[in-house]
């Protein structure tokens, strides 16, 4: 569930500015207790607001997962209903009616992708993909893994991000539950069956809100928690190292871990307040900027990386009653945040708005759908 009101950035004041780069056996290290601090007028170009479609059948309940393409937003709310709008935020579809028990329906939806390839959305269950056209009429239906034994007992693997290399070639990034699942399966529909898989190696076992793991150029962020991420080959389907960010000190470690027994316990101690320690919950990239939102205690700072001079900066928060949000998918230099009508007025700078979103923020009401908020990052920061 996306709760805004609880996200804010927390401030770092440094004298000088940027991040220290090194490089290790060709990944990039951003040594990060050095980044400065900027206003979003320093950040951020411009800032649009989009009001999404307020008829009956596009309204949704608490967004559980907010995807962006090219020409579509799709999104999965609490009750698993999958609602798809085009980029001016008229309501196309939702899968209401594919809702059930029947053959072409599902009751459980893991994880959901449109395919900009075949132009048709598929809808990860625990037995298989469902395939719907746009409307979702069923298409095909592709059978996953059965269940699995994990210490006696059986479990079924699942899978929370779907992204699509193809019509038929599709990467599926598996739910964590046990330490065997940390693998990434190439899924062939044509032939129906899993092709390939690519094991990687967490530095420990946790929680982080990744729900997209790969972004532009390539970009992987694994769906666990890692101060390291990739570039996906696409020819020899591996992960090649890319970058890391560095928290020194600040950086949560195993060994802050140690006592929590099992996944469960880790993840009530990831979300409290107790856990002090800084670590990257969500991260992206387009084009030559990083951005990654990261948790600290109660606080959400946000972090931005120049990869063209290896600068960094941490975006200041709360001036003028500006809070950044916790941003959902990074496109074309563009930051996108699906917050709640009510509360788009605190996560945005009112300075930055052209007058067409300053006229939509007047007519936003309680009656109001999300709406999708776009913050279009300067070519440069420094």
């Amino acid at each position: 569930m996306i709760n805004h009101t609880k996200y804010a950035v927390i401030l770092f004041a440094f004298m000088l500015a940027g991040c220290v780069e090194n490089k290790d056996n060709g990944i990039k290290t951003f040594t990060i207790d050095k980044a400065k601090e900027l206003e979003s007028k320093d950040v951020f170009e411009r800032i649009e607001i989009l009001p999404l479609d307020t008829i009956r059948q596009a309204y949704m309940s608490s967004i559980k997962d907010c995807n962006v393409y090219k020409d579509y937003f799709l999104f999965q709310d609490k009750r698993d209903v999958i609602c798809l709008f085009d980029k001016e935020g008229k309501f196309i579809s939702n899968s209401e009616k594919v809702i059930g028990h029947g053959t072409n329906e599902y009751t459980i939806c893991t994880a959901v992708s449109y395919n900009e390839f075949s132009g048709n959305i598929e809808v990860a269950t625990i037995n298989n993909i469902l395939v719907y056209d746009k409307h979702f009429g069923f298409l095909n239906k592709y059978p996953l893994d059965g269940p699995k034994k994990v210490s006696g007992s059986e479990h079924y693997i699942t899978y929370n991000d779907i992204y699509d290399m193809s019509a038929n070639l599709h990467l599926l990034f598996q739910t964590r539950f046990t330490e065997d699942d940390t693998k990434i399966k190439l899924y062939d529909s044509d032939k129906k069956s899993i092709v390939k898989e690519i094991t990687y190696h967490p530095e420990f076992f946790g929680i982080t809100m990744q729900d997209n793991c790969i972004s532009g150029n390539g970009f992987v962020a694994l769906p666990c928690l890692n101060y390291s991420f990739y570039q996906l080959d696409r020819n020899a389907l591996e992960l090649v190292p890319f970058i890391r960010l560095d928290f020194g000190g600040n950086g949560l470690v195993e060994d802050d871990l140690k006592k929590y027994k099992g996944l469960e316990e880790r993840k009530r101690f990831f979300i409290s307040d107790d856990c002090k320690k800084s670590f990257p919950l969500r991260t992206f990239r387009s084009n030559q900027f990083v951005v990654s939102v990261v948790k600290s205690g109660n606080e959400f700072p946000v972090l931005l990386v120049d990869l063209n001079n290896g600068n960094c900066c941490w975006l200041k928060s709360k001036e003028k009653g500006f809070r950044v949000p916790l941003f959902n998918a990074f496109l074309d230099n563009v930051l996108y945040a699906c917050i709640s009508g009510h509360e788009v007025k605190e996560h945005i700078d009112e300075n930055l708005l052209d007058d067409s979103s300053r006229l939509m923020l007047g007519q936003l009401s309680d009656d109001s759908n999300y709406v999708m908020v776009k913050y279009y990052l300067k070519q440069s920061l420094w």
